[in-house]
């Protein structure tokens, strides 16, 4: 038995339905862009400043390359910004360990390529570095220029 409630809420979900297919499609059409023919005269804005009128050729290129997509074209060359030297470092400098006891005492095991490792202490030279501090799993190395050089911990947790 069809019951009036039954027929009110098949309408609802129709009406529902219709209105979402119809808000599908219009987000589906691309916008509307008016064009103005070239060839007609100037007009004038509400502060009577002449506003020249839009060429078509323009608004359908401007339509067909969305400025807001990355494939629209290169863009141009920009100069690279010159690069910084980097400091001189130790590439071969390895921190295999860190101990931490408190905030005034603690070392760390460095090894450069070649030589055996050597526990150096907050303050003691290593190379041309000298040892400024030790966190947990790396060592805060300083050139003689003032140059800090953070090193982490090469394998941890071996």
């Amino acid at each position: 038995m069809i019951t009036r409630g039954l027929v009110v809420s098949a309408l609802v979900a129709a009406s529902a339905a219709a209105m979402f297919a119809a808000s599908l499609v219009r987000a589906a059409l691309p916008p509307h862009i008016p064009v103005v023919d070239s060839t007609a005269p100037e007009s004038r804005d509400t502060a009577g400043t002449p506003t020249p009128g839009l060429d078509e050729r323009a608004l359908r290129l401007a339509a067909e390359r969305n400025p807001f997509f990355a494939h629209r074209g290169a863009a141009p060359p920009v100069e690279a910004p010159a690069e910084v030297a980097p400091p001189p470092m130790p590439e071969t400098v390895k921190v295999l360990g860190t101990v931490v006891l408190n905030e005034k005492s603690a070392l760390a095991m460095l090894q450069q390529q070649g030589s055996p490792p050597r526990l150096v202490r907050v303050g003691q030279t290593f190379g041309s570095w000298t040892l400024d501090r030790v966190e947990p799993g790396r060592a805060v190395l300083r050139g003689a220029d003032g140059v800090e050089l953070a090193v982490l911990v090469s394998r941890p947790g071996r």
